[in-house]
């Protein structure tokens, strides 16, 4: 009895741990590829574009996109969490890629300066073929604490952050081409973690850009949500502009403070081919064929990007 009780506390821990290990991070944990729908609150005719129709349903969605909060990039697969938003007159598939972020180690001018940047974001809408560049929409804030560095550039300190929200969403997802992303020279522990990941996107003036493009014939939206120091930012987009499409990344340390990282995209292309085989029977009975369908993986795109790091701060920011 003693046995079979340790037998299956085994698979139990097993299972667990192949789940967490599967978990991506830039959506939610766990993945929901599954069939998850909200009501549209408001079916009024204009609920018919994609960008009303999740505005109008916010609430419903944001409940299923909370959980657990994955900071770290991780050599993985990354493909979007899909929610279908229903209405009296027609179902909305949309696609959703995350990036989330812990606030609780910045002081209060860092984060000040964060949030402004952070909430100001949330319904910016990226049409097709449309490019976004983060630093010319910083200038157009006001409001800002002053922070360290050069005078002139009034809102030092705290930016950084929500780029590099923009970059991991970005890097998750296969309609995003990142255009300038430059990293930091310094990489502060309590801002972006101890462990050197090569997932941050520093801006300053001219020297220091983040851009990225929208390369799919639809737009997308983003949102932001922030609760008990910890936010999270979306890249939302009807689920048909990235059917079938899949991301991976592979991140190489090359030393102790400098990373390689790639970002490819890929499409599952037409059949490649069709394998079958006869199932065996004792009795000569007909029987049907066990066939496989083989699909080709088309690589669409690819990106590198180089993160070489002089030093670790550990200094409050």
């Amino acid at each position: 009895m003693r046995f079979v009780l340790s037998f299956l506390l085994c698979i139990i821990l097993i299972s667990g741990v192949q789940a967490s290990a599967l978990s991506p991070f830039f959506s939610p944990t766990p993945l929901s590829n599954k069939d998850i729908s909200v009501q549209r609150q408001n079916n009024s005719p204009s609920a018919d574009n994609f960008i009303d129709a999740v505005n109008q349903s916010w609430t419903g969605i944001v409940h299923y996109l909370s959980g657990g909060y994955e900071p770290k990039l991780r050599n993985a697969v990354y493909k979007p969490t899909v929610i279908t938003i229903t209405g009296q007159n027609s179902d909305l598939s949309i696609a959703v890629f995350s990036s989330f972020k812990d606030i609780s180690m910045l002081d209060a001018c860092t984060k000040h300066n964060y949030l402004l940047a952070f909430e100001q974001l949330d319904g910016k809408v990226i049409n097709p073929g449309e490019s976004f560049n983060f630093n010319a929409f910083l200038t157009n804030l006001r409001g800002y604490c002053t922070g360290r560095g050069a005078k002139t550039f009034s809102f030092y300190g705290g930016v950084c952050g929500v780029a590099s929200q923009l970059f991991r969403a970005g890097l998750s997802s296969p309609q995003v081409r990142i255009d300038k992303r430059r990293g930091h020279n310094d990489r502060y522990m309590q801002y972006y973690g101890s462990e050197v990941e090569g997932d941050d996107a520093a801006v300053y003036e001219r020297s220091k850009q983040f851009v990225f493009t929208n390369t799919s014939d639809f737009p997308f939206l983003i949102k932001t949500e922030e609760s008990r120091n910890h936010t999270k930012l979306f890249f939302i987009t009807e689920a048909k502009a990235v059917d079938q499409h899949r991301v991976t990344i592979d991140k190489k340390k090359i030393t102790p403070l400098t990373i390689d990282l790639s970002k490819k995209v890929f499409k599952q292309a037409q059949i490649s081919k069709i394998s079958c085989k006869n199932q065996i029977s004792p009795f000569f009975v007909p029987q049907k064929l066990d066939c496989q369908t083989h699909y080709q993986a088309q690589e669409l795109s690819s990106q590198s990007f180089r993160s070489r790091y002089l030093k670790l701060q550990d200094r409050s920011l």
